[in-house]
Protein backbone atom coordinates (compact mmCIF):
# COMPACT_ATOMS: atom_id res chain seq x y z
CA UNK A 1 0.00 0.00 0.00
CA UNK A 2 1.06 3.05 -1.12
CA UNK A 3 0.73 6.46 1.34
CA UNK A 4 -1.64 7.93 -0.89
CA UNK A 5 -4.14 4.93 -0.54
CA UNK A 6 -3.17 5.02 3.58
CA UNK A 7 -4.42 8.46 3.25
CA UNK A 8 -7.34 8.29 1.21
CA UNK A 9 -8.35 5.23 3.34
CA UNK A 10 -8.27 7.27 6.36
CA UNK A 11 -9.94 10.03 4.83
CA UNK A 12 -13.13 8.38 3.64
CA UNK A 13 -12.87 6.40 7.04
CA UNK A 14 -13.53 9.47 9.30
CA UNK A 15 -15.78 11.05 6.68
CA UNK A 16 -18.25 7.55 6.27
CA UNK A 17 -17.80 7.61 10.70
CA UNK A 18 -18.59 11.16 10.61
CA UNK A 19 -21.70 10.62 9.19
CA UNK A 20 -23.37 8.50 12.22
CA UNK A 21 -21.63 10.81 14.77
CA UNK A 22 -23.68 14.02 12.83
CA UNK A 23 -26.63 11.53 12.57
CA UNK A 24 -26.74 11.04 16.31
CA UNK A 25 -26.20 14.82 17.31
CA UNK A 26 -28.96 15.90 14.66
CA UNK A 27 -31.50 13.53 16.68
CA UNK A 28 -30.31 13.53 19.88
CA UNK A 29 -32.03 17.01 20.99
CA UNK A 30 -35.19 15.83 19.51
CA UNK A 31 -34.79 12.57 21.26
CA UNK A 32 -34.32 14.42 24.26
CA UNK A 33 -37.30 16.58 23.69
CA UNK A 34 -39.65 13.86 22.72
CA UNK A 35 -39.38 12.22 25.96
CA UNK A 36 -39.63 15.17 27.86
CA UNK A 37 -43.01 15.02 26.04
CA UNK A 38 -43.63 11.39 26.72
CA UNK A 39 -43.01 12.32 30.72
CA UNK A 40 -44.66 14.88 30.69
CA UNK A 41 -48.04 13.07 29.53
CA UNK A 42 -47.32 9.94 32.09
CA UNK A 43 -47.11 12.44 35.17
CA UNK A 44 -49.24 15.18 34.45
CA UNK A 45 -52.75 14.13 33.22
CA UNK A 46 -54.09 17.24 32.93
CA UNK A 47 -51.80 18.64 30.32
CA UNK A 48 -51.62 14.29 28.99
CA UNK A 49 -52.66 15.44 25.41
CA UNK A 50 -51.15 18.77 24.98
CA UNK A 51 -47.32 16.53 26.19
CA UNK A 52 -48.67 13.89 23.51
CA UNK A 53 -48.65 15.99 21.04
CA UNK A 54 -46.00 17.89 21.76
CA UNK A 55 -43.45 14.09 21.89
CA UNK A 56 -45.53 14.06 18.09
CA UNK A 57 -43.85 16.98 17.19
CA UNK A 58 -40.44 15.75 18.13
CA UNK A 59 -40.90 12.75 17.05
CA UNK A 60 -41.63 13.89 13.39
CA UNK A 61 -38.60 15.76 13.71
CA UNK A 62 -36.31 12.87 14.63
CA UNK A 63 -37.93 10.84 11.53
CA UNK A 64 -37.49 13.47 9.13
CA UNK A 65 -33.72 13.62 10.31
CA UNK A 66 -33.26 10.25 10.17
CA UNK A 67 -34.32 9.79 6.58
CA UNK A 68 -32.51 12.33 5.57
CA UNK A 69 -29.18 11.28 6.87
CA UNK A 70 -30.26 7.57 5.52
CA UNK A 71 -30.60 9.65 2.14
CA UNK A 72 -27.09 10.90 2.39
CA UNK A 73 -25.52 7.80 3.58
CA UNK A 74 -26.93 6.54 0.04
CA UNK A 75 -26.18 9.30 -2.13
CA UNK A 76 -29.83 10.62 -2.79
CA UNK A 77 -29.76 14.07 -3.09
CA UNK A 78 -32.06 16.22 -1.62
CA UNK A 79 -34.03 17.11 -5.16
CA UNK A 80 -34.13 13.81 -6.21
CA UNK A 81 -37.92 14.31 -6.09
CA UNK A 82 -37.57 16.10 -9.12
CA UNK A 83 -36.30 13.47 -11.08
CA UNK A 84 -39.02 11.11 -13.55
CA UNK A 85 -37.89 8.31 -11.81
CA UNK A 86 -37.40 9.49 -8.01
CA UNK A 87 -36.57 7.13 -5.10
CA UNK A 88 -39.27 5.83 -3.28
CA UNK A 89 -37.17 6.99 0.07
CA UNK A 90 -37.12 10.71 -1.36
CA UNK A 91 -40.49 10.91 -1.52
CA UNK A 92 -41.42 9.28 2.06
CA UNK A 93 -38.33 12.22 3.29
CA UNK A 94 -40.00 15.07 1.80
CA UNK A 95 -43.59 13.93 3.12
CA UNK A 96 -42.35 14.15 6.59
CA UNK A 97 -40.21 17.37 6.07
CA UNK A 98 -43.30 18.91 5.00
CA UNK A 99 -45.37 17.27 7.99
CA UNK A 100 -42.81 18.42 10.19
CA UNK A 101 -42.71 21.92 9.07
CA UNK A 102 -46.30 22.71 9.00
CA UNK A 103 -46.72 20.79 12.44
CA UNK A 104 -43.96 22.76 14.18
CA UNK A 105 -44.99 26.13 12.14
CA UNK A 106 -48.70 25.98 13.50
CA UNK A 107 -47.60 24.66 16.97
CA UNK A 108 -45.77 27.67 17.53
CA UNK A 109 -48.16 29.88 16.11
CA UNK A 110 -50.99 28.35 18.02
CA UNK A 111 -49.30 27.02 21.36
CA UNK A 112 -46.09 28.55 22.20
CA UNK A 113 -47.50 32.06 20.80
CA UNK A 114 -51.22 31.66 20.94
CA UNK A 115 -51.94 34.07 17.85
CA UNK A 116 -55.47 34.59 17.32
CA UNK A 117 -56.35 33.44 20.91
CA UNK A 118 -55.52 35.79 23.05
CA UNK A 119 -56.93 39.27 24.43
CA UNK A 120 -54.00 41.43 24.94
CA UNK A 121 -50.76 41.78 22.85
CA UNK A 122 -48.22 44.42 23.27
CA UNK A 123 -47.35 45.43 19.96
CA UNK A 124 -48.80 46.51 16.67
CA UNK A 125 -50.23 43.60 14.48
CA UNK A 126 -47.67 43.95 11.87
CA UNK A 127 -44.91 43.41 14.30
CA UNK A 128 -46.53 39.59 14.96
CA UNK A 129 -47.19 39.39 11.02
CA UNK A 130 -43.44 39.51 10.50
CA UNK A 131 -42.54 36.97 13.06
CA UNK A 132 -45.00 34.81 11.77
CA UNK A 133 -43.53 35.42 8.27
CA UNK A 134 -39.74 35.23 9.63
CA UNK A 135 -40.84 32.24 11.33
CA UNK A 136 -42.24 30.29 8.33
CA UNK A 137 -38.87 31.25 6.07
CA UNK A 138 -36.92 30.15 9.37
CA UNK A 139 -38.52 26.69 9.71
CA UNK A 140 -37.84 25.96 6.02
CA UNK A 141 -33.90 26.54 6.31
CA UNK A 142 -34.30 24.41 9.16
CA UNK A 143 -35.62 21.61 6.47
CA UNK A 144 -32.61 22.53 4.22
CA UNK A 145 -30.10 21.88 7.34
CA UNK A 146 -30.85 18.81 8.13
CA UNK A 147 -31.62 17.80 4.41
CA UNK A 148 -29.52 15.51 2.71
CA UNK A 149 -26.93 18.13 1.60
CA UNK A 150 -24.02 16.23 1.74
CA UNK A 151 -24.06 14.95 -1.95
CA UNK A 152 -24.78 17.77 -3.89
CA UNK A 153 -21.77 17.10 -6.32
CA UNK A 154 -23.97 15.59 -8.94
CA UNK A 155 -26.92 18.31 -8.64
CA UNK A 156 -26.73 21.89 -10.52
CA UNK A 157 -27.84 23.40 -7.13
CA UNK A 158 -24.43 23.34 -5.17
CA UNK A 159 -26.38 23.89 -1.54
CA UNK A 160 -23.02 22.71 -0.30
CA UNK A 161 -21.79 25.72 -0.02
CA UNK A 162 -20.38 27.09 2.96
CA UNK A 163 -21.72 30.65 2.14
CA UNK A 164 -25.92 28.84 2.19
CA UNK A 165 -24.83 27.12 5.17
CA UNK A 166 -23.81 29.94 7.27
CA UNK A 167 -27.14 31.92 5.77
CA UNK A 168 -29.40 28.90 7.10
CA UNK A 169 -27.55 29.19 10.41
CA UNK A 170 -27.61 32.75 10.81
CA UNK A 171 -31.31 32.94 9.67
CA UNK A 172 -31.83 30.14 12.48
CA UNK A 173 -30.39 31.87 15.00
CA UNK A 174 -32.66 34.54 14.06
CA UNK A 175 -35.53 33.08 14.51
CA UNK A 176 -34.98 31.31 17.46
CA UNK A 177 -34.80 34.65 19.06
CA UNK A 178 -38.08 35.86 17.71
CA UNK A 179 -39.64 32.81 18.68
CA UNK A 180 -38.09 33.41 22.53
CA UNK A 181 -39.34 37.41 22.19
CA UNK A 182 -42.77 35.85 20.95
CA UNK A 183 -43.13 33.43 23.55
CA UNK A 184 -41.61 35.38 26.55
CA UNK A 185 -44.26 38.36 25.66
CA UNK A 186 -46.85 35.81 25.45
CA UNK A 187 -46.21 34.52 29.26
CA UNK A 188 -46.28 38.35 30.33
CA UNK A 189 -49.21 39.24 28.83
CA UNK A 190 -50.75 36.29 30.50
CA UNK A 191 -49.28 36.65 33.58
CA UNK A 192 -50.88 40.44 33.77
CA UNK A 193 -54.08 39.24 32.47
CA UNK A 194 -54.92 36.83 35.49
CA UNK A 195 -53.54 39.00 38.23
Amino acid sequence: TTPESVVDMGTNFCEDHLKYVWAFAAVFPNWIKCMQGVRGAIENPQRRIRNSLNATKYGFAMLTTTLATVMSMNNIPLFAILEPNAPTLSWIWFSTAVITYTYKFVWDLVVDWEIGRRPVYLYPTYVYGLAIAFNAVGRVTWIFTISPSTNFQNSELQFKHRGFQLMCGIIEIVRRCIWTFCKIEKDHTNKFETS
